[in-house]
């Protein structure tokens, strides 16, 4: 039986660290917090003087006795436990470390409680989250399309059944017996972690959940898609004559192309926000700034809907109808080159051909110009100062699809007529040394050289 303590690397609100303790016990382990948040300082004394180190009394937290008390009781009541299993009486699975640490800080036991239901706690989570961090709509949409899917597959789920590393195995076993691809499988994977790692650091569960690892293959870097446009495909979405909502649609998804913008960011962007050919905005996604000049052709959608009577540059329009739009005017335009993608479902290597307009969302707006720009001759570093991407790293999927790029680096080869043209060069650099041999030793016999 082993009990350390540890504090939270991120501070509170009020700039205090979370204390949390990790309790060990016959090869199980539980990390949950002490419900107190503190000082570096006073985390010191607490540690030290429970380690029976050295530390200052003056940096002491006012709960520090009772603290060291509540440690205490859960160390002897652990080994009062670990006798109960030498003694045979019970088995080491049966100690919940849960109730052991709740009953020592006086909360009442599991059984006396009323379980926390999954759909309720999910809810709360995607308010919570949502007002702090600023969700777009998208996202929460996304989120709560999760929620039906586990609310699908266990009506009846308690939070305390779903935060273990079974209940984690057998939802990733049931999205993968429905067909799901590997990607999707992974995507309600990740998003379910992530709500019980909010849980877990509300104090509503336990942390087994996290000794699931998810073992699926995934499409690697040379094989995964990425669906841009050319500035041909752009130039004949521009030319379809549209109108009504879907025209709305065209002329969002083409701003997209000709700036680089998310579309959350596009959603919010504001009238107010474009001034003197320039947009300062600062992104929903990553919190980056930007001021980037416009060029002529977004300027042009700018000018076009700068009489509609909305504070936003376009009027609102939900993602999903978005992208819907985006198919129906795909098709409409032509854009059907046949596109090969790669899946796994599963240990199966899937591969489906498609045509491009089958893949059209409003990221594929960003895409295009990513692409675009590098194809134009604009480095990396020029495209994140537009886009707004974190790292060079998240440029390399676009750097490696640059085509043009490609062609140019080719192109030196070009400049070689045959391999035997080093050869040549070579005989004649030779030459002309032996030539310069020669006119140094006649000069020499002459009377010498200066």
């Amino acid at each position: 039986m082993k009990i350390k303590l540890y504090a939270d690397n991120r501070p509170n609100k009020q700039g205090l660290f979370p204390v949390r303790v990790s309790v060990s016990f016959m090869g199980r382990r539980l990390l949950t917090s002490l419900g107190v948040a503190m000082t570096k300082p006073e985390f010191a004394a607490l540690n030290g003087e429970y380690g029976g180190r050295g530390f200052h009394r003056k940096d002491c937290h006012p709960k520090q006795k009772e603290l060291l008390r509540l440690l205490h009781n859960i160390d002897d009541r652990l080994e009062w436990e670990a006798q109960k299993v030498v003694r045979g009486e019970i088995k080491a699975v049966d100690v919940s470390l849960t109730e052991v640490v709740n009953e020592c800080k006086g909360k009442p036991s599991k059984s006396q409680e009323k379980p926390k239901m999954f759909k309720e706690t999910w809810l709360e989570f995607v308010r919570k989250e949502a007002k702090q961090k600023d969700y777009s709509e998208g996202t929460i949409g996304q989120l709560n399309s999760t929620m039906h899917v586990i609310d699908e597959y266990d009506p009846h789920l308690t939070l305390s059944d779903m935060a273990t590393s079974d209940w984690m195995r057998r939802f990733v076993d049931y999205n993968v017996g429905r067909g799901l691809n590997n990607q999707s499988v992974r995507v309600l994977y990740v998003r379910a972690h992530w709500f019980l790692i909010w849980c877990f650091r509300q104090g509503y569960c336990d942390s087994d959940f996290d000794r699931y690892r998810l073992e699926l293959k995934s499409v690697d870097t040379k094989e995964k898609l990425v669906v841009f446009l050319t500035m041909d495909e752009i130039q004949s979405i521009q030319q379809l004559e549209l109108d009504g909502t879907i025209a709305i649609a065209r002329d969002f998804f083409l701003f997209q192309c000709f700036t680089g913008l998310r579309c959350s960011d596009v959603q919010r962007l504001h009238k107010t926000d474009i001034q003197n050919g320039c947009i300062h905005i600062v992104t929903q996604k990553t919190g980056a700034s930007l001021d980037n000049k416009l060029n002529k052709f977004a300027l042009a959608i700018v000018e076009k809907y700068a009489d509609y009577p909305t504070a936003t540059l376009f009027p609102p329009i939900h993602g999903t109808v978005l992208n819907r739009y985006l198919r129906d005017i795909g098709k409409m335009a032509g854009i059907d080159e046949p596109v090969r993608k790669v899946d796994y479902r599963n240990h199966r290597r899937e591969e489906i051909v498609v045509p491009k307009w089958q893949l059209l969302t409003s990221h594929v707006g960003r895409k295009s110009f990513v692409v675009n720009s590098l194809d134009m001759g604009l480095t990396a570093t020029q495209v994140i100062g537009y886009t707004g991407h974190s790292s060079i790293r998240a440029m390399q999927p676009y750097i490696s699809i640059s085509q043009k790029k490609k062609d140019a680096a080719m192109d030196v080869w070009d400049n070689v007529d045959s391999a035997s043209t080093n050869k040549n060069d070579v005989n004649e650099l030779n030459a002309q040394i032996e030539a310069l041999k020669r006119r140094v030793e006649e000069l020499n016999k002459a009377g010498g050289v200066d």
